[in-house]
Formats: structure tokens, C-alpha cells, sequence
């Protein structure tokens, strides 16, 4: 059964996205592994994208361990994301019919959300911007499926938050295109920004899942002056873009 008949998929805005809201030789093995679990044997390496679900909310259990070395699991995760079938039937029909003509802002898609991760699709016209933003004790992985992107990314040196403010360092810029990635930690380039070249969509794998204490603590920043990469830069924090 295609992807699209087995789920529907959920359009947001920014605000009520954030409302609601993986090459080692033993990968290909376990791609095909995770591939046969769905009935589906795909080209080694290769990943369908029920296969991926599955093999991320695997993965994902580790979060719940005593000790969750959370740059060995998005190093996981993105090999996982560097091996994602999108020739997928359903797949390519869902990228296909999410646009954000006429949307001063990004599109949101929420494709799979679980108790261990949540899989998001946000799609950008050209020129379109996703304001310097944090992901509050979560990890993520981001892989561009079309277009190119650049994802600004952002360490936090210091925070005042009863003031408002905080140190940044501006960790440099990585451009994404098609197969690449870009990941996250709670405190490495947690966060970032994105803006994109050309009609470009990512898909992005937040592990936990939003929920409603990280929705609260979410934040948006805005760069007091320009700062190149290595500076560091006082940024106010925002409650909304």
C-alpha cells in the first residue's frame, strides 16, 4: 500500500508545527535487514522509507539508556539518512505535492511522529527563511531531499534568559544538497538557522519528539550584529520569530 494511503499527512504553519508538535560495512546488512522486515528487498544500501522508520525507531531507543551518546546516534542516523530511498513511490508523491507557493513562510509536513522520534517535512520556496531557532534537549538530523539549502549553524556559549539575552558562536555554514546532511545535539549546533537557494525540501528526524514542555521552551534568537564564523555575537532570545 503507498505511503500516502496509509497516512495522512499534516500541513502546518511554523507556529502550529511547533504547537503540535544516519559508511561502515555492516550497514548495507542491516539496510537490507530492514528492508525484508517490510517485505520490501531494496538495492544494498538502499533504504525504502518504511524501512527507515523502522530502523529509526530502533535506533532510537537508546535515548532511554543510562548513558546516550547522543553524537554516536545521530552519526547513526545520518548514515541512515545518506542511504533513504527517495525514488520511494509514496515518498516522491508526498515531496511532490508539498509547495509553499503564496506562504511568506516555510511548509511544514509532519510525516511520522512516534513516542521515540518524529519525522518533519518542510519544504521552502526560493529565497525562503527559517529564523535562528533551538531544539530544547532533543537531537536532530536534517537531509536535504531537493534543491539546496544553507543551514547556519550556532553554538551557545551563555545565556541570560531573565534578561533576554545570550552568547553565541557562530559555528559556520552548511549547504545541503540532495543525500546531504546536518545534524544536532542538545549542545552541539543546537542552533540554527536555514535559508534556502532554491525550491528546496529537507526532511527532519527530532529525536524525542516534541512535546509540550519542549514546544515551551523552544526559542528563536536574533543576531545583535554580523559575526563571521568562530566570533561570538550577543543574540536577544525571542519567544517567536
Amino acid at each position: 500500500m503507498d505511503l500516502c494511503d496509509r497516512r495522512a499527512f499534516i500541513i502546518l504553519s511554523v507556529a502550529s508545527f511547533l504547537r503540535l508538535s544516519f559508511t561502515l560495512p555492516s550497514f548495507a546488512r542491516a539496510a537490507q535487514r530492514a528492508n525484508r522486515l517490510n517485505g520490501l528487498a531494496g538495492s544494498p544500501g538502499t533504504l525504502n522509507w518504511e524501512a527507515f522508520l523502522e530502523y529509526i525507531d530502533r535506533e532510537a531507543r537508546v535515548q532511554y539508556g543510562r548513558s546516550w551518546n547522543q553524537i554516536h546516534y545521530v552519526q547513526e542516523i545520518e548514515a541512515l539518512a545518506q542511504s533513504l530511498n527517495f525514488a520511494d513511490s509514496g515518498l516522491r508523491r508526498t515531496l511532490s505535492s508539498a509547495r509553499a507557493l503564496g506562504s511568506a513562510l516555510p511548509q511544514f509536513t509532519d510525516l511520522e511522529r512516534r513516542l521515540t522520534f518524529q519525522a518533519t517535512l518542510i519544504s521552502f520556496e526560493k529565497g525562503q527563511v527559517l529564523p535562528l531557532h533551538d531544539h530544547p534537549r532533543m537531537t536532530g538530523v536534517m537531509t536535504c531531499a531537493k534543491g539546496t539549502i544553507d543551514v547556519r549553524r550556532f553554538n551557545l556559549v551563555a545565556s541570560d534568559r531573565e534578561h533576554g539575552f545570550c552568547t553565541l558562536r557562530d559555528e559556520g555554514v552548511a549547504r545541503l544538497t540532495p543525500g546531504f546532511t546536518s545534524s544536532l545535539t542538545a549542545d552541539m549546533h543546537n542552533i540554527h538557522g536555514l535559508k534556502a537557494q532554491s525550491f528546496s525540501q529537507v526532511i527532519d528526524i527530532f529525536t524525542p519528539p516534541y512535546d509540550r514542555a519542549r514546544i515551551k521552551e523552544s526559542r528563536w534568537f536574533r543576531l545583535n550584529r554580523p559575526v563571521t564564523t568562530g566570533g561570538e555575537v550577543i543574540a536577544t532570545i525571542l519567544s517567536q520569530p
